[in-house]
Order: structure tokens, then sequence, then C-alpha cells
């Protein structure tokens, strides 16, 4: 295998060491030195080096890692920043010097975004390289390809799907449960920064070598995807979604938890992680349409929206379970609006997945632009009916110097006959009167029907 791509693996790994769950000091530095001795043999060995005082970038590079292992200052964060930027302009004065201000920006831009454009080649490379040494044949190669990127996106599903719903996570613990000392978090965190850090890199110094030194050769191509791999995708997914949607309706709606379970803990957790999971489907729905269309894809495609609906049902009852319990929050209104709009955007996308030309991305959009409510208003309008049924209520997390719900509180103002209650709103009342608007700019249509109502 090619030694540049060998350092870059030991690179990722050294980097999961270093920084994993650890806060910054030496480890800066330790990884600073081996990636500039990586650079320089990059740039010497592909004949990069135009302009040999661009390599001076090096030295302002180590001092600012150094730094790290010397102070702790307000400077940490910033030097988040410089140091990336130094990099980029080590790239540009070493490969393709200038004096132009406008051109140095412009290759600024071009050497962090443009890489992303070299993905499929790295991929290809690899599976390259991969085969060669173990002399793979092409149908292998293909396999080979299609399991590189199914499998990382298996395991973040059975990740989120696993601290979701505690009885689906006890199906699959045995797969988490192999290293033992190795937490799911840590293993899928470690194994999503190396993966995310090797393509970065390759990239980075596939442009670097191959196009940066002359931008005509940088063109777009469409993304094309392996046909085998979107059929290996949606079926190992589809098999656990079914699994999971099992488990949900037995769990859930028939309120048949085992293994110990507490139902009321089972049902109020996991909404966030299966609000995540409709985001990946239809991600994923989208780019099988730049595979090759089929009925096997198209099939498998609806199937996935039916059991995606089923889990942002899941997703909602369990929110509901929770808000019943604990009130309205901004948050919780917030995951509400997602996944009802989740169910709307199914709509366009089953469009898209039948109809040859549809622009499904401009639904979208005018789903999401026209997907506006008044927060406070509603969430105002909750608490307090919650008050009148169940006599609770978070007045001080209503009180947040917002205009939408002065009139619901204003009624429960006028309802309400706990004293405290009533005083508590009087002195929140006589601050937002204080806090009227002094000019015309300022105007607002709730702060003026507000002030109104405060009269």
């Amino acid at each position: 295998m090619n030694i540049g791509l060998i350092y870059i693996i030991i690179l990722c790994i050294w980097n999961s060491i270093l920084f994993f769950d650890n806060s910054t000091g030496i480890n800066v530095l330790l990884f600073t030195i081996p990636l500039l001795i990586y650079l320089f043999y990059i740039f010497k060995i592909n004949k990069l080096i135009y302009n040999k005082w661009g390599l001076l970038f090096f030295i302002p590079i180590i001092i600012l890692s150094i730094h790290y292992l010397i102070f702790n200052n307000v400077f940490d964060e910033l030097n988040i920043i410089a140091i990336p930027c130094l990099y980029g302009l080590m790239y540009i004065f070493t490969i393709r010097p200038t004096d132009n201000l406008i051109v140095i920006i412009d290759n600024m831009v071009k050497v962090f975004l443009m890489p992303l454009e070299c993905c499929e080649n790295i991929a290809n490379y690899v599976i390259k390289h991969i085969s060669n040494l173990f002399h793979v044949t092409d149908n292998s190669k293909r396999v080979i390809k299609s399991l590189i990127i199914v499998l990382p996106i298996v395991f973040v599903v059975l990740a989120l799907l696993s601290s979701a719903d505690l009885v689906f996570g006890k199906l699959f613990s045995w797969l988490f449960n192999i290293i033992d000392d190795i937490s799911v978090p840590e293993i899928t965190g470690r194994f999503i920064n190396m993966f995310f850090l090797f393509f970065y890199m390759s990239i980075t110094v596939y442009y670097l070598v191959n196009k940066f030194r002359d931008t005509s050769k940088v063109t777009y191509k469409d993304i094309n995807i392996d046909e085998f791999t979107i059929k290996l995708l949606f079926t190992i997914l589809n098999i656990i979604y079914i699994v999971f949607d099992i488990i949900q309706i037995r769990s859930l709606l028939l309120h048949r938890v085992s293994g110990g379970i507490v139902y009321s803990e089972y049902a109020r957790q996991g909404f966030f992680q299966l609000m995540f999971i409709t985001f990946i489907n239809l991600t994923i729905i989208l780019l099988s349409k730049k595979s090759k269309k089929n009925k096997y894809n198209t099939s498998m495609s609806l199937f996935m929206i039916v059991l995606t609906l089923v889990i942002i049902f899941s997703s909602i009852y369990r929110m509901y379970m929770y808000e019943s319990a604990y009130g309205y929050t901004v948050l919780r209104l917030g995951v509400y609006t997602i996944l009802f709009s989740e169910i709307i955007l199914l709509i366009p996308t089953i469009i898209y997945i039948l109809k040859d030309k549809f622009n499904v991305l401009k639904y979208y959009m005018i789903i999401c632009i026209t997907n506006l409510i008044p927060v406070d208003y509603v969430i105002a309008r909750i608490n307090v009916d919650r008050y009148y049924n169940k006599n609770k209520i978070d007045l001080p997390y209503l009180e947040n110097y917002k205009y939408e719900n002065v009139s619901i509180l204003k009624e429960l103002y006028k309802k309400t006959d706990d004293k405290v209650i009533r005083m508590e709103l009087e002195d929140y009342f006589k601050i937002l009167d204080e806090n009227r608007e002094k000019n015309i700019f300022e105007y607002n249509v709730f702060k003026n029907d507000s002030y109104k109502r405060l009269k």
C-alpha cells in the first residue's frame, strides 16, 4: 500500500489517542510535529515546493502548538482558528506563491472547501491499493467499497436506536459489549473521528498534489452511487427498522415491557435519537436516486418511508409522555415542530421516489420556511391549561420578557386565586410596561398588543 496512505492512517490513530475525550495540552504539539513532517514529505516527493519561504509557516504553527503546552488562557480558543489558517497560508505560499490579497483569500477558500470534491477519488484510491495488496477481484472491490460506505451508517443507526430504546438496545448489547472496557459512545466517537479525519486529510493531500497547483483541473461531477451499495444499505436498514418498529408497537402501544424495565422510564426517552434517524433515512432516500433506478430500490424506499413513519409516531408518543409529566418548554415544543414537519416532508419525498423529475428540495424549503409558529404563546397556552387541570406551573420559565405570552399570563392573573402567583405576575407586568419601545423603529405587533393589555 502507498506509504503516504499508511502514514495518514497512523496519524488518524495517533490523533484519536491524543485528543479523544482529552483537553488540549502537549497533545497539540505531539500531533503537529509528525503532521508537518508528513506534509514536508508530500511536498518534496511531489515537487510542490515552488517557494521555500512558504515553509517558514512551520515556525508559527509550532509556536502556537507549544502555547497549548505552556499556557491556558483565552488564546486557546483563538488558536483553533489561527492554526488552520496558518496551514492554509503555508499551502498557498509554498505551492502557488502570490502577493495578491484577493488571490490569497480565494486560494484560502479553495484549500479548505475544494478538497471535498475529491471524496470519490480517495475511495477508489483506497480500494485500488487494498485490492492490489490482497489481489482482490473487480467484484470484490465493489463489495468492499459498498461495505466501507454501508457499515459505518449501519453502526451509527444501531447506536442511535439502542440508546433510544432500552428493549431494542438489549437485542444488540452483544455487539456493543465486544470490547467491555470501551463504551458505545466512545467506540462510535473514535471511529467517526478517525474516519472523517482520514478522509479529510486524504482529500486535502490529493487536492494539493493533483489540482491546487493547476486550478484549471478543478471540475465538478455529480455524485454517482453504486447500485449494489444502495441495495445493501436499504436491505440492512429496513430489516433493523422492522425489528425496531415491532418493539415500538409492542412496548409503547401494548405496554408490554420486559426485562425489569419500568414503563415510565422506557417511554420518556429516545425522542431526540429517533428524530435524527428520520433525517438519516431521508438523506439515504434522496441519495438513492443518484444510483441506477430499479424496482427494488423504489420498493425499498417506499417501505423505508412506512417504517420511518412508525419511528416518528414513536418519537411523538415518547415526547407526549415526557411533556405530560414535566410540562412544555421551547426545546420540547421544538421537537414536536420538527417531528410533525418530518411527517409533512415525507409527502414530497414519496413523490420524489415515484417521479423521474421532481425538485424535492424546493418543497422541503417551502415546508421549513412556512413552519413558523408563535412559540412563546403556544408554550404559555399549554402550560396555563396544564395549571388549570393539574394545579402545576413553572411561572419563572414563562416570565421570559417576551411579549407573545402576555395575553395568556393576563388571563391566568384574572382566573387564579393563588395570591403568590398574582403578586409575581403583577411585578412581572410592571417590568414589561417599563420596557416599552422608545421609538417607531422598535415597533412589534405582539409588543404593541401587550402594552394595550397591560394598561
